[in-house]
């Protein structure tokens, strides 16, 4: 009798520390797809070579909470100010098209690509 009630309560504790594992390894998956999902307009920006907003991030923000402050702080401290000084190189050419100008278009390059690339570091997918 007392062995029967050993595999019982040993049957029930690795039942429960399954169930607790499982769920804990269920949260770690839901919350890595909400992150992901969340970032994903941000890449898309990135990698469609447009700028983001700081609405975009803004909302990221929201969503994530606590999870997004590193992204919030890598646009403001970085990317913002990249594209902020690689759009004082952009002006009108002779025909009216508004773009880098040649003179300075290797270092325009240059500091998108640069901007570009810390955004994406701190947006990976989880």
């Amino acid at each position: 009798m007392d062995e029967w009630i050993v595999r019982v309560l040993v049957a029930f504790v690795f039942t429960v520390i399954g169930w607790l594992a499982g769920h804990r390894l269920a949260l770690g998956r839901d919350k890595r797809k909400e992150y992901n999902d969340a970032i994903e307009p941000i890449r898309n920006i990135l990698l469609s070579n447009r700028v983001v907003s700081e609405l975009i991030v803004t909302e990221i923000d929201v969503k994530l909470g606590k999870r997004a402050h590193k992204i919030l702080k890598v646009y403001r401290e970085s990317y913002k100010p990249l594209i902020d000084k690689a759009s004082s190189l952009c002006g009108s050419d002779d025909y009216g098209q508004y773009g880098p100008l040649k003179a300075h278009k290797d270092e325009y390059e240059f500091i998108w690509t640069e901007a570009k690339k810390r955004m994406l570091e701190v947006c990976k997918h989880k």
